[in-house]
Order: C-alpha cells, then structure tokens, then sequence
C-alpha cells in the first residue's frame, strides 16, 4: 500500500508497471506511528548507491507535499459526526485516502456481523462519492485463530462479507513463502464493475520491491474441476487439485459465482460449489469453437 501510495504522490507508475496521475493521499493508521510509517516512505523511495540507501531532495520533497500521515491514537467510528467531520477535512482535495486497519475505525461493532459492518462504512462508500476520493480499507482476514477448521485455525477467514459487498475493488494479498527469505507474496485482484489486473506475485527484498507477472488462465480449470466432481465440491477440495495460492482459487471461486456459472450449496457445515446451466461469456470466450454459427452465438450470450 505504501508503494501505491508513493506512485500517486510522485506521479510514477505503481511497481513500475501501472500508470497513474500524480495527487494527494492520505494515510490514516492505528498500528504504527507517524514516525515509522514516514520512514518507511522514505526508505522505500530510496535508491542503492555505493551499498546505501539514497532519497533525492527532489523526491524527499514530493512525498512531504503529497503525502499526509496522521496516526489515531484511539479506536474510533465511522458513525460518529466529529469522526466525519476529521474525515471531511482531512481527506478534502485528495486522491486516496487509506484507512489502516480495518478494526481501528469501526469503535465496538463486531466485523463478523453484516448489519453492524453495513452501518459502520456505508457512510465511507458515501464520503468516497461525494468527495469524490478513493477510500481504501486494510483488513487482515486471517490474522486471528479461531473458528470451526480445528486443523489449520489460520486458514479461517474473518470478517463479514458485507466488506466485500460494501466494496468496489479488492486486492486479496497473501504470503506464499512462510518462513523463507526474501519474502513472495501473492496479489489477486478483484474488479466488481470493470476489468481485473492480472495476478501479481510480489518478492520482497529489505525494503525494495522487484515484481513478476502471473496470469494465470485459471478460471476454466476451476470450472473443470467443479463439472468434473459430479456433486457439491468444497472450496477446500477444489484447492487441493491446484498448487497455486489459496486466495487465487478463492477469487475464481467467486468470480465464477458472481457470473451464475455456479451455486453454493451447504454440505454440513461446509460450502460447497455446483454447476449451473447459464453461459458466460468470459469463460466461453477462451474456449474453442469449431464453427462460425457457435461463435457467433457465444458473442450473442
């Protein structure tokens, strides 16, 4: 998030791969002090010379003006009037404004509960239109153990999925590598109203970034595998046919099911996936058609 934050700031491309206009953003944390999170700007802005990291003034001076940094030293929410009005003022004439985290700024509620979630940042997706500015929640969803997996607790997720229906865009982020060094992290994003990014896989040396592309052609295989079971198969048995992360799957998953090509079912305390009878055109348009009248009918649908 920092790296997006500096390419809108110094107008350069976010990884060295997405352009953007250069504007203002904010940054908005309850973890980490002002002090640490400017440090961390700086230094991920620097660049290697002589075996040291080295900020140009120029740039050191494009972060200050472009880049406002307040940390919360209370747990606050969103439904207050004085927190709003915080919010109106300090993210007036921005382009983003990030919210760190997610647990921070919604007070009491519980973020497993929908109503609760809804109540709390429906008044946020409001102030992001008619600011307009983009507002950008961290959430950890596996951060916590817990739940009904005995086996592996931290594959758990937490938090309702009104989070994801209260949003426009995701990027599900998850490491790849535990405990081996540089660090490999996988990005998956999810576009609700318009065309997804490629997948990313990050590897992380100290404090620079160096990017790969992954595109997995990914979602027919899902799709295969879900025909191919013949009854309700669990998210978890889809993933065990595919070496690939977890939240990659899961985002196929849900893509697949957001486009009615499948259904959940409940199998015990699980969900399961079925097929449904509707044509997609998203999948159909990677698959082969040996005649011209199935092409042109597969445009049609």
């Amino acid at each position: 998030m920092l790296e997006i934050l500096s390419a809108i700031a110094l107008g350069r491309p976010a990884f060295g791969l997405y352009p953007v206009e250069e504007g203002r953003v904010v940054f908005l944390t309850g973890d980490d002090p002002t002090e640490v999170v400017i440090d961390r700007l700086l230094m991920l802005n620097a660049e290697d010379v002589d075996g040291k990291r080295v900020l140009d003034p120029a740039v050191k001076r494009k972060l200050a003006a472009n880049i406002d940094v307040r940390a919360l030293n209370q747990v606050v929410t969103l439904r207050n009037r004085d927190v709003m009005k915080f919010m109106i003022d300090v993210t007036g004439g921005s382009t983003m404004t990030v919210l760190d985290p997610l647990r921070h700024f919604i007070g009491e509620a519980d973020e497993n509960k929908a109503h609760e979630i809804y109540a709390q940042l429906a008044p946020l997706r409001q102030l992001a239109e008619d600011l307009p500015c983009a507002m950008v929640v961290i959430h950890h969803s596996k951060k916590e153990s817990g739940g009904a997996s005995a086996g592996n607790k931290l594959n758990d997720y937490r938090g309702s999925g009104a989070l994801r229906g209260l949003s426009r865009a995701q990027l599900i982020i998850e490491r790849l590598n535990h405990g081996i060094d540089p660090p490999r992290i996988g990005v998956v994003g999810e576009n609700r109203y318009g065309k997804e990014p490629p997948a990313l896989q990050l590897e992380i040396h100290m404090i620079n970034n160096v990017l790969r592309w992954v595109q997995p052609e990914m979602a027919e295989a899902v799709l295969g595998v879900i025909k191919m079971a013949g009854k309700p198969i669990t998210t978890a048995e889809i993933l065990t046919n595919f070496g690939d992360p977890p939240s990659t799957i899961r985002a196929i998953i849900y893509r697949l099911r957001d486009r009615g090509l499948i259904q959940a079912d409940k199998v015990g305390s699980a969900v399961a996936w079925t097929i449904t009878t509707r044509i997609d055109t998203a999948i159909a348009a990677v698959q082969k058609h040996s005649t011209r009248a199935q092409r042109k009918r597969t445009e049609s649908l």
